[in-house]
């Protein structure tokens, strides 16, 4: 997936930043099952996941499947979206082969949080994601348990 990750354009959160300068938040469209328009995080991880499963479905046995995604923060939660995906693809039947971190050297570090007794974080590398479909490994995985978390 890219972004958005469920509604992070739409939130008008001046974090958000396209490009160098500060747009207005963008909506893609009205579709109630665009990723973009789902407001909840939770209820955006299991469309995702039901997205996952529909890939993996007509992904051929010991073939890849690869993400490449962000963590980020929506105030004052950072949400782990990597290790997200990574246990729903596990759950999906999905074995992990590796995560590889691609880093936007170009990009600044800025000040975030200075002045505050709250610490922000410079987000700038993605996690990829290497994940094979091994049906025979995969049933020898225990059976994710994501603490409160909807699978």
């Amino acid at each position: 997936t890219s972004p958005p990750y469920f509604n992070m354009m739409r939130r008008g959160n001046k974090g958000i930043r396209r490009k160098k300068e500060w747009h207005e938040p963008r909506k893609y469209g009205e579709n109630e099952r665009d990723l973009g328009n789902i407001a909840e995080y939770w209820a955006f991880m299991t469309e995702l996941t039901r997205i996952i499963e529909l890939c993996v479905n007509v992904l051929k046995e010991n073939g890849y499947f690869v993400m490449i995604v962000r963590d980020f923060r929506i105030g004052p939660i950072h949400h782990l979206f990597h290790s997200d995906v990574a246990k729903r693809m596990t759950k999906c039947g999905l074995v992990c082969k590796g995560i590889k971190i691609l880093c936007h050297d170009q990009l600044k570090l800025k000040p975030l949080g200075l002045g505050s007794t709250s610490f922000v974080s410079n987000e700038h590398h993605d996690h990829i994601l290497i994940f094979r479909k091994d049906s025979e490994v995969s049933k020898k995985i225990p059976q994710l348990r994501l603490c409160g978390a909807p699978v």
